[in-house]
C-alpha cells in the first residue's frame, strides 16, 4: 500500500516517508514545526482532522494521504486614513520635506508633504485638479525588528479621467503598475515571503487627484519583538460616556418598557395599534442633524468592544471621534430621498431625517454602496442586501453581523413614527419620481423574524430613548410587525 505525506506550511516530519508498505505496518509521525510556526495537525485529503497530537500512530490498511498542516503566528496590520493624521504633521513644512504622522496602530509612518493634501469621505486625497502630485509621494514606515511579509494590500483610487502610478516596496519585493480608475483598486499580493525592516509606498500622478483608503500587512513578527500590529478597531479603549468629551449630555432618564407603554394595548392590530404607536412615539425631543454626529458614537457604540462604535453593514469597529465624514458617516436606513425632504439635511436640521432611530454610524464606502436602494434579498440595481459580502468593498472589512433584522425594525419604526406620511410597499422598486415609500415589505418581515433582537440593538434603542424620548416598539415587541401587517 501506498502512503502520501504532504506538508503545508514549514516544519518537518519524520518517523515515515513517501513510499509503499506492507499491509499492517504501523507508523507513528513526529511533526516538528519550523520557527515562527506551530504544529496544526494530521488531516485527511476532506480535510478531516485525524490527530492534533504530534505524534500520530496509525496502522496501514489502504492507500493513504495524511495533510500535515502547520501555520504561523501571523500579525496583522490595517489602517485606514485620515486627514487629521497628516494635516498636523505637514503643518509648516514645504512640499517635498519629510514629516512624520508618528504611531498608528503600532506602526510610525513618515511621509513627504504634497503639493496639496485633502479629505476624501474614504481615506485622504493627494493632489488635486490644480496642483497634481507629479514628483513622487512617498508614505514608509520602518520596523525596529525584521519582519517577514506573508501579504498586504493598499487600497486607491483616481480622480475621473485621472492617471496615476503607485510602487509598493519591502525587502527583495518590488510591484509597481498604473491606476486610472475611480473605483477602488486594491494592490496586493498572498503567500509571500518576504524579509523585511520597512514598507514603503509611492504614488505618482499624471494629473488630477489621488486617493489612499487603507494599507493592510500580515507578517510573522519575531516573538519579544517590540512591534506590535493593531488593526483599526482592536485597540482596547475606554467605554465611551455620555456629557464627556463631544458626546452631549443625556436628557431623559431611562424607564422600563412597562412603564413606556403604559396605556397602549399591544393586542390590537393593523391600523389601530399603528395609530396608538404613532401617538406615543411621536411625542419626541427631536435631535439635531449636527449634534447626532456625537450623539451616535454613544448610541451605536459596540456593547462587545466598548469604546468603538459599530458600522452598519459591515460589522467594523470604528474609532468613534467624528472627522467629518472620513471615517464613517450618518447613515439613513430609511433613505433621505424617500423621506419627502427637498434636500439633504444640514447640521441645523431637526427633521424627519435627523430622527436618530433612523440614522446608524456605517464606514464610509458601505454608505455609498448601499445609496437608497430598495432592501431585497439579492444585490442588484434595484435591491441592497444589508449584509455585505466579502470582497465586496474597499478595505479589509470584518463583514461580520446580521443586519436584516436591524434594517427590518428601523424602518417598520420610521412608517410608524411618520404615519401616513411615509409608507411600505411589497416592492422592490420604488414607484415613478422619488416620493416617501420603501420596500420590499414582505422581505423586511422575513428577516424580523430571521435575525432576531440583539444586544446592540437593545442597548441602542435604550440610549436613544435617553437622548429623544421616545423608543423603538419593534425593538422591544418585534411580533407587533406582524399584528399591523398580518
Amino acid at each position: 500500500m501506498n502512503l502520501i505525506l504532504k506538508t503545508k506550511g514549514k516544519g518537518d516530519v519524520t518517523g515515515g516517508e513517501n513510499g509503499s508498505y506492507r499491509i499492517g505496518t504501523s507508523i507513528t509521525l513526529i511533526a516538528t514545526p519550523a520557527e515562527d510556526y506551530f504544529f496544526v495537525g494530521y488531516y485527511d485529503p476532506n480535510d478531516i482532522l485525524l490527530s492534533d497530537d504530534n505524534a500520530y500512530t496509525f496502522t496501514i490498511v489502504q492507500d493513504t494521504t495524511i495533510n500535515v498542516v502547520f501555520d504561523t503566528n501571523i500579525e496583522s496590520y490595517y489602517h485606514i486614513f485620515t486627514l487629521s493624521e497628516f494635516k498636523d504633521a505637514a503643518k509648516d513644512k514645504a512640499t517635498g520635506e519629510t514629516a512624520n504622522i508618528g504611531s498608528v496602530n503600532g506602526i510610525d509612518w513618515s511621509f513627504t508633504v504634497p503639493t496639496y493634501l485633502g479629505k476624501q469621505t474614504a481615506g485622504i486625497q493627494i493632489g488635486s485638479g490644480n496642483n497634481p502630485q507629479t514628483s513622487d509621494w512617498l508614505l514608509e514606515t520602518t520596523f525596529s525588528t525584521q519582519i517577514e511579509i506573508v501579504s498586504y494590500e493598499v487600497v486607491l483610487a483616481n480622480a475621473t479621467s485621472g492617471s496615476a502610478a503607485f510602487e509598493v516596496s519591502f525587502g527583495d519585493y518590488l510591484n509597481s503598475g498604473a491606476f486610472a480608475s475611480t473605483s477602488y483598486t486594491y494592490v496586493g499580493e498572498g503567500n509571500l515571503d518576504y524579509k523585511t525592516t520597512s514598507f514603503s509606498l509611492t504614488l505618482k500622478s499624471q494629473a488630477k487627484a489621488m486617493y489612499l483608503y487603507s494599507i493592510s500587512i500580515d507578517a510573522i513578527v519575531p516573538d519579544g519583538s517590540d512591534i506590535d500590529f493593531v488593526a483599526d478597531g482592536e485597540e482596547a479603549r475606554e467605554p465611551l460616556v455620555a456629557g464627556e468629551g463631544e458626546i452631549p449630555a443625556l436628557k431623559y432618564n431611562l424607564i422600563s418598557k412597562d412603564d413606556y407603554y403604559d396605556g397602549i394595548d399591544l393586542t390590537e392590530s393593523g391600523d389601530t395599534l399603528t395609530e396608538a404607536l404613532h401617538n406615543l412615539i411621536s411625542n419626541v425631543d427631536q435631535t439635531s442633524y449636527g449634534d447626532a454626529r456625537y450623539m451616535l458614537q454613544y448610541t451605536d457604540e459596540d456593547p462587545s468592544n466598548p469604546g468603538y462604535i459599530y458600522s452598519a453593514w459591515t460589522g467594523d469597529d470604528m474609532n468613534p471621534e467624528w472627522d467629518d465624514g472620513g471615517t464613517w458617516n450618518r447613515e439613513h436606513t430609511w433613505p433621505y430621498s424617500f423621506l419627502g425632504e427637498s434636500s439633504r439635511p444640514v447640521n441645523t436640521d431637526k427633521n424627519i431625517a435627523t430622527d436618530l432611530h433612523n440614522l446608524r454610524a456605517a464606514d464610509s464606502a458601505s454608505n455609498g454602496f448601499h445609496s437608497n436602494r430598495y432592501y431585497g434579498n439579492e444585490d442588484n440595481s434595484d435591491t441592497f442586501y444589508p449584509n455585505i459580502a466579502k470582497g465586496t468593498l474597499a478595505g479589509n472589512h470584518k463583514y461580520e453581523g446580521d443586519f436584516r433584522g436591524d434594517t427590518a425594525r428601523i424602518a417598520f419604526y420610521m412608517y410608524v413614527r411618520y404615519y401616513p406620511t411615509l409608507s411600505l410597499l411589497n416592492s422592490t422598486v420604488p414607484p415613478s419620481g422619488t416620493g416617501t415609500a420603501l420596500g420590499d415589505l414582505s422581505v423586511l418581515l422575513q428577516w424580523n423574524t430571521e435575525d432576531p433582537v440583539d444586544e446592540f440593538e437593545v442597548q441602542r434603542n435604550n440610549r436613544i430613548f435617553e437622548y429623544q424620548g421616545n423608543r423603538n416598539p419593534f425593538v422591544d415587541y418585534p411580533d407587533l410587525a406582524d399584528q399591523i401587517w398580518e
